[in-house]
């Protein structure tokens, strides 16, 4: 097994943070299985990359944007029998944009937009046999959040959330 991250920060003004963090594991494992002694071998990669921006601007609105993408590899040779192998891979794309604002000490503002970017495959091959599927699913969405707290443990909230599916 090996396995990594990484981390960036940066601050260019008061108001303004940056960050960037990434991730990588690989994990190889290897037996002999069953009577035939047959090797089943397992290959995983994951990587993990996100980046984020914050602003606070004048007037006391908060922007934020941000990006994460991930990716996911597994092989398998030798998974049910000798000479096969399987293989999947995963990876996703999550975009998110939002700004929000404190008006006073009891009310509160949040909106923004995200979209999901889903790809999934898997594929199984031996001898004359190949057989693969894949979906790839597309989320996008909108919300909006009103939150009032009139008192110290009392919170009033008005929120929606919209989403398109593909």
């Amino acid at each position: 097994m090996f396995s990594g991250a990484t981390q960036f920060r940066h601050t260019p003004g008061d108001a303004t943070v940056f960050k960037i963090y990434a991730q990588y594991d690989r994990t190889d494992f290897s037996a002999y299985e069953g009577d035939e002694r047959r090797l089943f071998a397992l290959a995983e990669d994951n990587i993990y990359v996100n980046a984020t921006f914050r602003y606070h601007a004048a007037g006391g609105w908060d922007w934020f944007a941000g990006a994460a993408y991930s990716y996911y590899n597994r092989e398998v040779n030798a998974a049910a029998v000798s000479g096969d192998n399987w293989l999947e891979r995963q990876w996703e794309l999550h975009l998110k944009t939002k700004m929000s604002r404190r008006f006073s000490s009891v009310f509160h503002l949040d909106m923004g937009v995200e979209s999901y970017i889903r790809n999934y495959r898997n594929c199984y091959l031996y001898s004359d046999i190949d057989d693969a599927n894949q979906i790839v699913p597309h989320i996008s969405t909108g919300f909006f959040s009103a939150a009032y707290y009139p008192l110290e443990r009392l919170k009033a909230e008005l929120s929606f959330r919209t989403e398109y599916t593909s």
